[in-house]
């Protein structure tokens, strides 16, 4: 399909088929949608440029789709398109001269379509195709941003559906939910991955344009695209945010299968283990041997009957209990004993000239006990001339003397 829009004084119109040579001289943008080899030759003719194959326009390398050769660039972008009930992107590109905006497409897309209606609805005055594009790019970048804002929504909601504990469920209602739960986020997954693909497209071709069509641009469209370079890195923290929680919410949802598959083998361990008692009985009544003495027994059937019974009781029992048990939860911790005040400072309520005093008091006793043989101090401590050496060993120097006589 090809469109072409011309523009005058009076805004944005759309030239009517057939769409002759001459007519295509005078359109600022041509929109080719799914184009036909015939439509490509002619659109080739009136811009003076070859019109990229889809092969190179899906080509990733950053060289492919930037170039700028002859006052012409040559961008390309992928694009998500809905097929059916999925999305799948799709290549996109665009031929930039100082006359003309050429799109090309292989899908149908929704903002183009609505950029398109918006142009022709409203009085834009003469406008380039320069201005087209800026315009698109906005209306794309816009696009991306409504997306991430339903991406964002959808996941709140299965955050709430993954940690609301409704106890009203069943087994099988909780298996279905969790299996939803992976499906929805395989799906928001895949739509956040290719938003990002388009998203990353965006954030080179806006400064590139920037950088090589200075010449070209008016200072209405610098300013527009410094912005619009803004908001594209606004978007990519929070498509970062976005990836976060996804990996987070499919954590989550994994631990959630992982505990219901251990509650199933839990179930089938205790089932196996309390299993074990009755078939050793069986086994061993069920042995035929001549020589049994239970054979003779008169009440030996319901007594065995009774073992098995027994023996598969009790450890559903012993099970149940350690559940209760588990389920009960740890011992509180002990009150912490309350610590004893820490003990008042020695010199605390007396006053400054009692402390200076017992100071100068320690002091002098430092200085005599360091003093000579001779000194009252050293006489008091060796027991010389002084009674206080006779009364801590208990005699008196006399006694002393006469013992040693």
């Amino acid at each position: 399909m090809l469109k072409a829009f011309r523009c005058d004084g009076n805004g944005l119109h759309r030239l009517d088929p057939p769409l002759t040579d001459g007519a295509l001289r005078d359109a600022v943008w041509i929109d080719l949608v799914a184009p036909t080899e015939d439509e490509i030759a002619l659109v080739a003719r009136i811009a003076h440029h070859a019109v990229p194959s889809k092969a190179a326009l899906s080509e990733i390398e950053t060289s492919s789709r930037l170039n700028f050769d002859d006052d012409v660039f040559v961008l390309s972008m992928p694009l998500i398109a809905r097929d059916e009930e999925n999305l799948r992107g799709v290549p996109a590109g665009f031929i930039l001269s100082r006359e003309r905006l050429v799109t090309i497409r292989f899908a149908p897309h929704l903002v183009f379509d609505r950029y398109a209606e918006k142009q022709v609805a409203n009085a834009t005055g003469q406008r380039g195709g320069m201005h087209l594009f800026v315009g698109l790019m906005e209306a794309l970048v816009d696009r991306f941003a409504d997306g991430l804002e339903q991406l964002r929504a959808e996941m709140d909601g299965i955050s709430a559906r993954i940690f609301a504990a409704d106890l009203r469920r069943s087994n099988r209602q909780e298996d279905r939910l969790l299996r939803e739960t992976l499906r929805a986020l395989g799906r928001v997954g895949d739509t956040i991955s290719l938003i990002r693909d388009s998203q990353v497209a965006a954030a080179r071709i806006i400064p590139y344009v920037s950088r090589s069509g200075v010449d070209w641009l008016p200072g209405e469209l610098k300013q527009r695209l410094r912005i619009l370079r803004q908001d594209v890195d606004s978007l990519s923290d929070f498509d970062t945010h976005l990836n976060d929680k996804l990996q987070f919410l499919l954590d989550a949802t994994l631990g959630f299968i992982n505990i219901a598959q251990n509650n199933v083998m839990k179930v089938m361990t205790v089932a196996s283990v309390a299993g074990i008692p009755p078939v050793l009985i069986a086994g061993i009544y069920g042995m035929n041997f001549k020589n049994m003495p239970e054979l003779d027994w008169t009440w030996g059937y319901p007594y065995s009957l009774i073992a098995i019974a027994v023996s598969t009781l009790i450890p559903l029992a012993w099970f149940k209990t350690g559940s209760d048990r588990h389920r009960g939860g740890a011992r509180p911790p002990r009150p912490a004993r309350p610590r004893s005040p820490p003990p008042p400072p020695r010199h605390r309520g007396r006053s400054a000239s009692a402390a200076f005093t017992r100071g100068n008091a320690k002091s002098r006793k430092a200085r005599s006990f360091s003093g000579n043989n001779g000194s009252p101090a050293w006489t008091r401590w060796t027991g010389t001339g002084s009674g206080t050496w006779s009364r801590r060993m208990g005699t008196s120097r006399p006694a002393r003397m006469a013992s040693a006589a």
